[in-house]
């Protein structure tokens, strides 16, 4: 009879408390709804954690500097996924500025952290300082065109090429300019990216370049920027955009 009483006052909680179905609906709001009725019930700690994870999946999903905000604002330091949200809202910010090469992006880059690890600090100040000066050498649309990667005229189009005309309309000359290449699908999202540049001394780069692309890019000379490959990523629909990775500028002596 002493046994039977607590597995009968156990069963009786039990019964009093709806956990086995919220389990099964797992959701953000089932979690809340129960959290708000029982917040000292004696699931509340498991609740509470299932809750924290079901909105850090959302933050995930949609891998915005805002949903990660929201998600540390509401939960705070206290939650063991604290650390993991504050390490992913800087990759997902770091992977957005590199993906759309704007201005803002890289601004709000290094405004949030100006001493990111990885190298990345390094990385997106040079990218931000590409940004400022990128419209004054826009290229022209990009040209993809099929080719032989061993440019012999009779040989099979085993390649693609990549060409777009760049015009330094600025008013400084151009010592290092390096391009991102984004390969695209139909929808126009990022498949994958190279990196070639339009300029580069041979001091600076660590492949053997073009001579042509050695010399530095004076004010309203315009340069052809080209590409090859004969590795695409599955998807890519016949579409490529380029944007700004690094720049410097030609100073006398």
């Amino acid at each position: 009879m002493r046994l039977l009483l607590p597995l009968l006052t156990l069963a009786t909680l039990w019964a009093c408390d709806p956990y086995l179905d919220v389990q099964k609906a797992d959701t953000v709001e089932a979690y809340e709804a129960y959290l708000a009725e029982h917040p000292t019930g004696t699931n509340a700690f498991r609740a509470q954690v299932r809750l924290e994870e079901l909105v850090l999946a959302r933050a995930r999903e949609q891998r915005t500097p805002e949903a990660y905000d929201a998600f540390l604002s509401r939960f705070g330091s206290t939650s063991v996924h604290a650390d993991a949200a504050r390490q992913e809202r800087e990759d997902a910010l770091f992977d957005h500025a590199g993906a759309t090469g704007t201005v803002e992006a890289w601004e709000a880059f290094v405004a949030d952290y100006p001493n990111a690890g990885k190298g990345r600090a390094a990385k997106a100040r040079k990218a931000l300082e590409a940004a400022r000066y990128a419209p004054f050498l826009k290229p022209t649309e990009v040209r993809v065109t099929k080719i032989n990667l061993a440019e012999d005229p009779e040989g099979p189009l085993d390649g693609t090429g990549f060409e777009a005309d760049f015009t330094n309309t600025g008013d400084k000359v151009v010592a290092y300019y390096q391009v991102r290449i984004h390969y695209l699908d139909a929808q126009g999202r990022s498949l994958g990216a190279r990196e070639w540049p339009l300029v580069a001394p041979y001091r600076d780069y660590p492949v053997p370049v073009e001579e042509a692309l050695t010399v530095p890019m004076a004010p309203g000379e315009t340069r052809t920027w080209s590409w090859a490959s004969g590795n695409l990523p599955e998807g890519f629909a016949g579409k490529a955009r380029l944007e700004p990775v690094e720049i410097r500028f030609f100073e006398p002596g």
